[in-house]
């Protein structure tokens, strides 16, 4: 049996008997006798055999001859690229390639060292992300990252891209905002010093000013001062009646701020504000605080009022000893009420005897 066998340029042909290999054909035509596996090539490919394992392969030594083994460890990656554009990654294990010009660049890599992926065209890293090989994180403006290697602190990562090998080292990333943050605690229970149930809202601002003691001393910083928050309040509001919580409420808010950064100081934190929004009362209490405020500005209104009336029963003896005093500002003050007296009518009937016309006359002239 004879086949005619044309090898195409880029192309080379392995001829299989068996499990074993016979012959390599290279470009040009060629003829095969007996009954062979033909089995076709590309130069620029890697070499993966068919119908047996590499390592059965290669034990040809015409085989062998012709191709280049690639080793990659545990701890190492292969990269394979074609005019500097990563086409393939290859894991751990042996691989082998055509020696040709064809054929694709292959670079070992060591993974050992996390950050050392930063050292390949950001291209490439895109691409070992996508296959799993490489970790990438990403720090936000307004942000500090914090790396952690096999347990010991590393350094801070400002705002950015970092990528990282995926090898057995422990890496521990934390991001930290240290923007200006806020934490509101609403609708706190609580019983002041004349037992009286209250409920308060707060808000807090405050900023991490050093983000890895606030990583290792506290889990979660908005719930560490959420407590805080609300055992401050407590121990404020407790020891205040209902009438100095609400005639001082930035005061009891002082003491709370100090209550609350004696403890944040210690652990990163700066407390910059804080505030008592609302204090709720209960229903009942309400209403009868509603009836105090109204009695006493009733009690105001009557002073007031009070006040008024003897300052007008002053001024009219001030004006009686006046005109008692003085006969002229007497005639002038009966001239006013004749004045706005008839300024007010509009008609003036007058019967009687002559004596009232004659009062009259005499009240309008002068004397």
């Amino acid at each position: 049996m004879v086949q005619k066998v044309i090898v195409a340029p880029g192309e080379v042909i392995v001829l299989v008997k068996g499990k074993e290999v016979t012959r390599v054909l290279e470009r040009g035509t060629h003829y095969v006798f007996g009954r062979q596996r033909v089995e076709r090539y590309h130069l620029a490919e890697k070499f993966i055999p068919r119908n047996m394992t590499l390592q059965v392969a290669l034990q040809s030594e015409v085989l062998k001859s012709m191709l280049n083994e690639v080793d990659v460890s545990q701890s190492e990656v292969g990269l394979v690229s074609e005019k500097n554009r990563l086409i393939q990654v290859l894991t751990s294990g042996t691989h082998a390639f055509w020696k040709s010009e064809l054929a694709p660049e292959v670079t070992v890599v060591s993974m050992a060292e996390a950050e050392t992926c930063n050292e390949l065209p950001v291209e490439w890293l895109d691409r070992l992300v996508t296959s799993m090989h490489v970790r990438k994180v990403m720090v936000e403006r307004g942000e500090v990252g914090l790396l952690w290697k096999d347990g010991e602190f590393v350094r801070t990562l400002n705002a950015g891209v970092y990528r990282f090998w995926k090898n057995n080292q422990d890496l521990v990333i934390k991001t930290v905002s240290t923007r200006i943050e806020t934490v509101n605690l609403n609708g706190q229970e609580l019983l002041t010093k004349d037992k009286a149930a209250v409920r308060l809202n707060y808000t807090l601002t405050y900023k991490v000013n050093d983000p890895k003691v606030a990583v290792e001393a506290v889990a979660n910083i908005s719930e560490y001062l959420y407590k805080k928050i609300a055992l401050a309040i407590r121990e404020v509001a407790s020891g205040l009646s209902l009438e100095d919580l609400l005639a001082a409420r930035e005061k009891a808010n002082d003491q709370i701020v100090k209550l609350i950064q004696a403890n944040t100081a210690l652990v990163g934190i700066d407390i910059l504000d804080g505030g008592l929004i609302d204090v709720i009362l209960p229903g009942d209490v309400k209403d009868i605080l509603n009836m105090v405020l109204i009695a006493e500005k009733e009690a105001q209104a009557n002073v007031i009022r009070r006040r008024e009336e003897m300052a007008a029963v002053r001024n009219s003896l001030n004006s009686a000893k006046l005109m008692d005093e003085n006969p002229v500002l007497f005639r002038l003050k009966e001239l006013e009420l004749v004045e706005r007296i008839s300024g007010k009518v509009g008609a003036l009937n007058v019967s009687g005897s002559g004596e009232v016309l004659e009062q009259l006359r005499k009240l309008i002239s002068s004397e």
